[in-house]
């Protein structure tokens, strides 16, 4: 939504994807390098994060400025409040910026890391962040190449909170879905007609041949579907 509104951005992102890998598909070595990217994730994190509060359960009494707080109560820590908190962010708090993370986390957040953890805080924050922003970034960058994002006609912007945050109304575009779908489809039969030919041995140590080899039995030689 965000890079359907702000042109700019998006066309900013499409040129850093291209510098980097042309019309080849997103490899490791490349995601590590976009910056603008990530600028545009962490902001779009910043203001819709993947949950709005987190839980944790204090085992000992905690004393928190002039609050004393009992032994094993829940705590739910609102981070989607600290995300848009103009003490943190400034008064253009509800404003899409990426700029705000040209210098990274740390310093978009005047080094305080309570003012920016969508994917929690701490020993016990998600194990799947890597993965996450990695698949992210994979996942646009192939959009980016394909296709110009424009918002629909008929677009609400009604984001509603299903354990996650989602848009209420899906992809608003069915000829965006139908390519995206296709696009990863393509690549995934290429992959499975090597090793059904001999030409290769596995699908790959990347994340795509990852996520085709969790669908596959080799000996059977089956093929993933679109439903897989």
């Amino acid at each position: 939504m965000h890079l359907a509104i702000h042109g700019d951005w998006q066309e900013k992102a499409r040129r850093e994807v291209v510098d980097i890998f042309g019309n080849q598909n997103p490899h490791l070595e490349g995601i590590a390098k976009l910056k603008i990217m990530t600028m545009i994730i962490n902001e779009t994190l910043r203001l819709y994060g993947p949950t709005s509060v987190l839980q944790r359960t204090g085992t000992r009494e905690i004393q928190l400025g002039k609050l004393l707080l009992p032994a094993n109560i829940d705590i739910l820590p609102l981070n989607i409040g600290l995300h848009r908190d103009p003490h943190f962010w400034g008064n253009d708090v509800h404003h899409f910026k990426p700029e705000r993370f040209a210098e990274g986390i740390a310093k978009a957040t005047n080094y305080t890391a309570a003012a920016f953890f969508p994917f929690g805080l701490g020993p016990r924050s998600c194990v799947g962040m890597t993965f996450a922003m990695i698949e992210t970034k994979i996942a646009l960058s192939m959009i980016l190449q394909r296709y110009t994002i424009t918002l629909s006609p008929a677009y609400v912007h009604s984001p509603i909170l299903i354990l996650t945050f989602q848009p209420q109304n899906g992809i608003q575009s069915e000829k965006l879905e139908n390519g995206i779908q296709d696009s990863v489809m393509e690549m995934i039969k290429k992959r499975e007609d090597k090793v059904v030919s001999g030409e290769a041995d596995s699908f790959g140590n990347d994340f795509l041949g990852l996520l085709v080899n969790a669908y596959h039995d080799l000996d059977d030689k089956n093929r993933v579907s679109l439903e897989d």
